[in-house]
């Protein structure tokens, strides 16, 4: 992922899609069968705020010691290494949970989540290729321009 501040540079806001974000994160805290399918998909780096990020990267490392995963365990996981807090609490993990509608819709929100990171990269490389070519200070080697010798 490219280092670029794409956001302030355009002055508009990214895609994202808190909600299927969401949703995928409390039916992978819920059902261990949801997460498998959902780490196929999904990065940590797909998510668009770090306390999603860092709730997904619980997830997973729970799962990666334990083999399953439950609230409490990823409650632990996230306060032993200083993270619970800035994942949004224990209160954040309870909600993502209760939220969870249809499970048959994880595939639907997993492919959501995926685009709209898929177009936050897409936009974050445009905006940096863009901002670089204003910036340019040196020639342009055998790019640069020449008048037409006829």
């Amino acid at each position: 992922m490219i280092d670029f501040d794409a956001q302030h540079y355009l002055g508009a806001d990214l895609p994202v899609d808190i909600t299927a974000e969401e949703a995928v994160l409390g039916w992978a805290m819920l059902d261990d069968n949801c997460y498998k399918k959902i780490e196929k998909v999904i990065k940590g780096g797909d998510f668009s705020c770090l306390k999603n990020r860092l709730v997904y990267e619980g997830i997973k490392q729970v799962y990666t010691n334990e083999g399953t995963i439950n609230l409490v365990s990823l409650q632990d996981h996230l306060l032993q290494g200083g993270k619970l807090k800035l994942a949004g609490g224990i209160t954040y993990l309870v909600e993502l949970q209760e939220n969870v509608n249809c499970l048959s819709e994880v595939d639907e929100a997993c492919n959501r989540v995926k685009a709209k990171a898929q177009l936050r990269e897409l936009i974050t490389c445009a905006a940096a290729i863009i901002s670089n070519c204003y910036t340019q200070d040196e020639e342009m080697g055998p790019y640069k321009y020449k008048e037409n010798e006829a």
